[in-house]
């Protein structure tokens, strides 16, 4: 419950928009990453996303994985990583909250 109430906040958090910005400033920084990929990810909320789990200390749950060579497209975890922010798989978010199916 506290998980959905932590969901809630306001979308005007100045530390997230800063936070954020930073991020945004050096994903465009970055040379490896295409143009495209970089407009691609501006346009998403992967960056906010990021950023709020970043400010809010909480782990990104992604399908993606560690690219450190990707061109064509800006990976969560690439972005996790350079912010220092938790990220880890669905399959090993279940298994950490002990849920199986049968």
């Amino acid at each position: 419950m506290a998980d959905l109430l932590e969901a809630s906040r306001p979308q005007d958090d100045l530390t997230v928009i800063d936070t954020y910005r930073k991020i945004m400033t050096w994903v465009n920084a970055q040379a490896q990453f295409l143009p495209a990929a970089k407009s691609e990810f501006a346009r998403g909320a992967d960056g906010w996303l990021i950023g709020y789990a970043k400010v809010h200390g909480v782990t990104v749950v992604t399908h993606e994985v560690l690219a450190l060579a990707a061109r064509r497209k800006v990976p969560i975890p690439n972005v996790c990583l350079a912010f220092d922010v938790p990220y880890t798989d669905t399959f090993q978010m279940l298994r950490a909250l002990g849920i199986s199916f049968r």
